[in-house]
C-alpha cells in the first residue's frame, strides 16, 4: 500500500489501482471460511435442537396402527374406543399416533380378509377373531401386533393410556 504524506504529517492510504484490483480473500480462502462458518452454524442448530423442549431430545416417533375387524364385534368396538382415548390423551404431548380402520359390515367378509392376511403374515396362523391389529406407517413395514389384548397391552405400555371404564362398557 502506498502512503501519501499529508500536511499534518499523517500518512493516508492511497487509492491506487493495484489496491482496488487485488482481492483481500482468494476464492480458496473464501470457500474455507464459508465451510467453517457453515460447520459452526450446524453445530449451534444441532445443540439448540438437542437442548430445547421441542427438539430432538423429546422427539417421539410416529406410530401408525391399522385395526381390522367386523363393525359389530365388541372387541373391534373396544379397540376403536382405546384408539380414540390414545388420540385424545396424547393431543397436547410430543407422542404421535395414527389409527386407521377397516371394518366390513359382515363377518364373512372379515373372515375372507383374515385368511388372505394369514397367508401374508405367518405369525397370524393362530389368529382367529376380530380385530386383527397391525403397526406400521407404510404397507411394506406393517407388522402384526395381534388381537384386542395384544393391541391394548401395546398402547397401554407405549402411551400409558388409562380408561375410566368407558371402553369396557361394550361387553
Amino acid at each position: 500500500m502506498r502512503r501519501q504524506k499529508s500536511q499534518e504529517k499523517t500518512f493516508l492510504p492511497s487509492t491506487s489501482k493495484d489496491l482496488l484490483d487485488s482481492p483481500t480473500l482468494s476464492p480458496q480462502h473464501f470457500k474455507i471460511l464459508f465451510a467453517v462458518v457453515g460447520v459452526i452454524l450446524l453445530y449451534l442448530v444441532f445443540r439448540f435442537l438437542v437442548s430445547s423442549g421441542a427438539g430432538l431430545s423429546s422427539f417421539q416417533p410416529q406410530y401408525c396402527y391399522e385395526i381390522m375387524g367386523y363393525s359389530t364385534d365388541v372387541y373391534f368396538i373396544q379397540a376403536r374406543c382405546w384408539a380414540d382415548l390414545v388420540t385424545e390423551q396424547i393431543k397436547n404431548t410430543n407422542a404421535q399416533a395414527t389409527f386407521s380402520y377397516w371394518a366390513p359390515s359382515s363377518r364373512r367378509e372379515f373372515e375372507v380378509k383374515l385368511k388372505e392376511l394369514k397367508s401374508m403374515y405367518p405369525e397370524m396362523r393362530r389368529h382367529w377373531g376380530s380385530p386383527a391389529v397391525f403397526e406400521g406407517c407404510n404397507t411394506d413395514e406393517m407388522q402384526y401386533v395381534g388381537g384386542y389384548n395384544d393391541f391394548l397391552s401395546s398402547i397401554q405400555q407405549r402411551y400409558r393410556v388409562t380408561s375410566n371404564g368407558e371402553c369396557s362398557s361394550f361387553i
